[in-house]
């Protein structure tokens, strides 16, 4: 070979050397290239993501800043690399992620509704929002206990979640309960708050609804009066209790008689209750009977008395055994209360000497004059009389008490 012919096949092998080269490095350029890349919404756009191995000098031509990637969509992005490469390459933002959230039990009623959906589930979230929250199952709550809802949460892109929900289902079919509900003795003109009196529970409902009727209380005139109390509960168990208000008209010298504080009835409560459990009877009128003679015979009259209070001239009679017809009206009084029987007092009137005090009793449905106090000439207890068989002694104003019925006797003697 001659040399010119060696230095020209020389320079064609050189440069066929470095096209050779240059064609593998543009093969081995694109193969390193990733032509289609998805991502899920919200990730960031990487340029390392479009390469198998990403050169150094790989950028994106394209301004991805514009690109809102919270949104799916498909986009061309300009990319370049490897010093002279400008190639296109195809960005997809997908949303397949469901949403996410947590269960909100439910404590609720057999006669509620059945909450909506939305309310058994909290904590949303989804990148690209919430399309729908429906139950794909609603257990039956016309029964008691405990059952499991499934509440399914979609997002637009049809990304579903689906969420058991605990129904705690309460059957309530009991009433609250009333305590205290008693009757009440006042003078006329009182004002009387009657919701405390009383305290009302309820097995669910912390707060059960109290109502009360006094539309046939007329507190300025002396009478017997219903007053009704209803409960309800937060489903609509009702109990109503019915007491009766005794008013009376005082003249005012005396009313002081008329209050008493917690702590004398429940001492005087106390010492009726002990006395009870030894005379009570099987009926109200024989129980009445034995209280009136009780008194009677074991209280002394005297013209001193402690008339501050009734349960405090009932502590003086039924400890110191005597006092004065305050202190025998105030001992049947309260045990009259203790015993489940009604009475109010009448004051004699008119009083041309002194004051006198005694019960009129409900017994049989109807109302009668008893009075325990001993009087000069009289053998025993007044029982059950009714007006006309009153004396002189007990002359009353009749319009100021209930309507009256009578016994049979005058009175009645000692046991």
């Amino acid at each position: 070979m001659s040399p010119r012919f060696e230095k020209i096949f020389g320079a064609l092998y050189l440069s066929g050397l470095v096209i050779a080269s240059v064609l593998f490095t543009i093969r081995d350029a694109n193969r390193n290239l990733v032509r289609e890349v998805t991502i899920e919404a919200g990730e960031r756009i990487n340029i390392a993501a479009f390469f198998e191995k990403k050169p150094d000098d790989a950028s994106f031509i394209t301004n991805i800043a514009l690109i809102d990637t919270k949104v799916p969509a498909t986009y061309d992005l300009r990319v370049h690399y490897s010093d002279v490469f400008k190639k296109t390459v195809k960005l997809n933002i997908v949303d397949t992620t469901a949403p996410k959230g947590y269960a909100v039990p439910q404590t609720l009623y057999t006669v509620d509704e059945v909450p909506a959906a939305s309310d058994c589930v909290g904590g949303l979230y989804d990148i690209s929002g919430i399309a729908d929250i429906e139950y794909s199952f609603c257990p039956d709550i016309t029964t008691g206990g405990s059952k499991t809802a499934t509440v399914v949460v979609t997002d637009p892109y049809g990304n579903s979640t689906s969420i058991d929900v605990p129904f705690n289902v309460i059957d309530d079919h009991i009433a609250p309960l009333i305590f205290g509900a008693e009757d009440v003795y006042c003078p006329s003109g009182s004002d009387i708050d009657f919701e405390s009196l009383i305290t009302v529970t309820d097995d669910y409902d912390p707060v059960p609804l109290i109502r009360v009727d006094t539309s046939e209380l007329d507190i300025g005139t002396a009478g017997r009066y219903p007053v009704t109390y209803t409960v309800s509960d937060n489903v609509g168990n009702t109990r109503q209790r019915t007491i009766y208000v005794t008013v009376w008209v005082d003249s005012g010298e005396n009313s002081s008689m008329r209050e008493g504080t917690a702590e004398e009835y429940e001492r005087a409560y106390e010492l009726a209750d002990k006395i009870l459990e030894s005379i009570r009877k099987d009926t109200d009128v024989a129980t009445a009977r034995a209280i009136f003679n009780y008194v009677h015979n074991h209280v002394a009259y005297t013209h001193d008395g402690a008339n501050n209070s009734i349960p405090a001239a009932a502590i003086r009679g039924f400890t110191r055994h005597r006092g004065n017809c305050f202190v025998f009206y105030s001992c049947c009084k309260i045990l009259l209360d203790r015993a489940g029987i009604e009475s109010i007092m009448v004051q004699r009137d008119p009083a041309p000497r002194t004051d006198h005090y005694w019960n009129l009793v409900y017994l049989n449905g109807q109302w009668y004059h008893c009075d325990a106090t001993p009087f000069v000439g009289h053998p025993g207890v007044y029982f059950m009389l009714k007006d006309s068989q009153l004396d002189s002694r007990h002359e009353f104003n009749g319009s100021l008490y209930p309507e009256r019925a009578g016994g049979s006797t005058h009175y009645l003697k000692e046991d």
